[in-house]
């Protein structure tokens, strides 16, 4: 077979010395690294750096959401991706998403070398050491299982790449990618202990997989494949099969004995609530202060650094979707008065208002997720000395509906002088475009009880009725397939789920009906917009050109592309 270099800029670690088939002596390279324990630590760090190295629109979290019916594409005039995305348009950019499938394909890289390199690794005797390794090989499959997790929803047909080796592989087939994510798993809730939450362990270990991470997001693969390719069972590479029995018995240990649980106030969990003083939603609601980053309803979350980045540099360390979902800069001065605490962002990702007209107002995870400018509550106010008022149309905003994701968003401490938390808390740079630290939490307690409830767990109506009661119902619903799904879309809105739940439902239709003639300014002038899913591209994304091309037309563009 042609060997051809199929994924740029992944080979990590591979060095001249190879070539010359010498053993370095002063650096690390693939004839000496990894070979100790602290070396494994090191590589499987690595692996972990690769979940921020990417832009929010190469993210499936982020571009699950734009896809959704939760939000519009919004940004300014000349933001045409955001809306392209949303759309479910390329307009001619065949390369649209191919960071994505770098950046994926250099954490499977990185995953692949130490999974192929653990036999070199001298990890001595002790239980100690034996429990060293057993966590570093739960850890590095679980992450390669979320690597191809993230692809397949993306691209659906990739290659299936199990060795740091170059070579040229064709697509592989779902059910061989979905085996592999699902063996990987297995063996990641094998190999991780059954420690429990604490807040010493989330202070120590705060972004490290656990079992319990592992054991949640079998349940998510699980949940997609059978649902969207309408299988009963999930298979693995031996032959063997993943039942929907066995996903149950995961989700109810993880319930039962994780030490994860509900924070008991939904808005708690969302950094506004830390802006205690002049937040007039959070101080007349009498909302507690918020839980911070690794709290006891996190189960998996990627953690963001307060180092400053470079625009040269695609990992930004920071928590750029946050960026990206703030309110446009604009308008007088004292602009951001007008949306405070929400900061400074690119306005992409705005809120679909039919979404909004869904909630019922009852529930208070409505008002806890999303700012509507019309609202007397939030902070769009007149002062007498300081004119304060929400401008339409700043910087240029389109597709602007006066709601505003309240979950990831960057957080002014200041009404007067806006002041980023992070900066008070971590010591953040000031730079309104690299301060933002909020983990991104891939996966909450509330999933697993709604994931529990849908699977049909014995006591699937009490864990749906327990995140329904936080979120301030008194009634008590049966877990039926449409409350499970009213649930998931108001629970976990703007979190990444919505999109991909549509398509494992086979609910698509949903994309068209929910986002018809919805009212819009587009720099502050009335306009509508209407968006049509392409159902002949089946919800998934283009194979970049470029990758095809590398491939020497080995790989194929996707359908309805």
């Amino acid at each position: 077979m042609k060997k051809i270099i199929l994924i740029l800029s992944v080979f990590l670690l591979i060095g001249c010395d190879d070539f010359l088939d010498t053993e370095s002596k002063t650096k690390k390279d693939s004839s000496n690294f990894p070979e100790t324990p602290d070396d494994a630590d090191q590589y499987l760090t690595g692996a972990y750096a690769e979940l921020t190295d990417t832009y929010p629109l190469q993210l499936l979290f982020y571009a699950g959401e734009l896809m959704s019916d939760n939000c519009l594409g919004g940004g300014g005039s000349s933001d045409t991706d955001c809306k392209d995305i949303n759309n479910f348009q390329s307009n001619g950019k065949v390369d649209r998403f191919r960071n994505a499938w770098k950046h994926n394909y250099k954490g499977i890289f990185r995953c692949n070398n130490l999974i192929t390199n653990m036999y070199r690794i001298s990890w001595g005797e002790s239980e100690a050491e034996l429990a060293r390794k057993s966590r570093i090989t739960g850890e590095i499959h679980f992450l390669r299982a979320h690597y191809y997790f993230d692809m397949v929803r993306l691209f659906e047909r990739v290659p299936l790449v199990l060795t740091p080796e170059p070579v040229n592989l064709p697509q592989a087939t779902p059910d061989e990618l979905y085996a592999q994510i699902a063996s990987d798993l297995k063996l990641s809730i094998e190999s991780l202990s059954d420690t429990k939450y604490s807040t010493e362990y989330s202070e120590l270990h705060s972004g490290r997989i656990t079992k319990w991470a592992a054991e949640g997001m079998m349940a998510k693969v699980f949940l997609f494949y059978t649902g969207y390719y309408q299988k009963e069972t999930l298979p693995l590479t031996n032959g063997e099969e993943i039942t929907k029995a066995q996903v149950i018995d995961w989700l109810v240990d993880c319930i039962d004995n994780s030490g994860h649980k509900l924070v008991d106030d939904f808005r708690t969990l969302w950094p506004y609530s830390y802006i205690q003083k002049d937040y007039n939603y959070v101080k007349k609601n009498k909302i507690g202060t918020w839980v911070k980053d690794g709290n006891i309803e996190t189960v998996f979350s990627v953690k963001y650094s307060s180092i400053q980045g470079s625009w040269d540099d695609i990992n930004k360390r920071t928590n750029q979707v946050c960026l990206y979902y703030g309110p446009r800069s604009g308008g007088p001065d004292n602009y951001f008065e007008a949306t405070y605490p929400l900061g400074r962002g690119w306005g992409q990702g705005t809120v679909n208002s039919k979404l909004f007209e869904d909630w019922p107002d009852e529930d208070l995870r409505k008002k806890g997720s999303i700012l509507d400018i019309t609202d007397p509550i939030e902070n769009i106010w007149t002062d007498p000395i300081v004119p304060t008022y929400y401008m339409w149309g700043a910087d240029s905003q389109e597709e602007e509906t006066g709601l505003w994701n309240k979950k990831y968003v960057p957080i002014n401490k200041d009404r007067i002088a806006p002041t980023n938390y992070n900066i008070e808390l971590y010591g953040a740079v000031s730079d309104y475009q690299w301060n933002n630290l909020q983990d991104l939490v891939i996966m909450r307690f509330a999933d697993i009880l709604l994931m529990a409830a849908e699977l049909g767990a014995p006591e699937a109506k009490q864990y749906l009725n327990m995140v329904r009661q936080r979120a301030g119902y008194t009634d008590e619903v049966e877990p039926t397939l449409e409350n499970i799904m009213n649930e998931r879309r108001f629970e976990l809105a703007f979190e990444g789920v919505r999109y991909y739940d549509l398509l494992r439902w086979h609910k698509t239709d949903l994309l068209d009906s929910n986002q018809k003639n919805i009212k819009v300014k587009n720099q502050g002038v009335d306009a509508t917009v209407t968006v049509n899913f392409r159902p002949e591209t089946r919800g998934f994304l283009p194979i970049p050109e470029a990758e095809i091309a590398l491939s020497n037309n080995v790989l194929t563009q996707n359908q309805g592309w």
